[in-house]
């Protein structure tokens, strides 16, 4: 069986997985306020907690997409790291070759 490439699989399925949930939950978030017809949405700033969606900047943009991105993306980093140090000690050292 071959882990490495089972185990990416299952990162690529979680992370479009994780994509659409962020994403239904951003939209979800919104709302439409009736007497100006502008979508009203989160912008995860402390200072003004909610942006008619037209006023938002590349900021709030760059934010939710770190979010969509962001942590799938550490996911794997922490995933191949941890196997790579698994790896590591159940094959010990002496497959690898010594260069001092």
């Amino acid at each position: 069986m071959n882990w490495p490439r089972g185990l990416f699989r299952v990162w690529v399925v979680a992370s479009v997985l994780w994509a659409i949930g962020y994403a239904w939950y951003f939209w979800h978030e919104c709302w439409l306020q009736s007497d100006t017809g502008d979508y009203w949405c989160f912008t995860g700033d402390f200072d003004a907690w909610t942006e008619p969606l037209r006023h938002f900047g590349w900021r709030q943009y760059l934010y939710n997409s770190g979010w969509a991105f962001g942590v799938p993306l550490l996911v794997l980093l922490i995933g191949s790291a941890t196997y790579a140090v698994l790896q590591w000690i159940v094959n010990g050292e002496s497959n690898s070759e010594r260069r001092w």
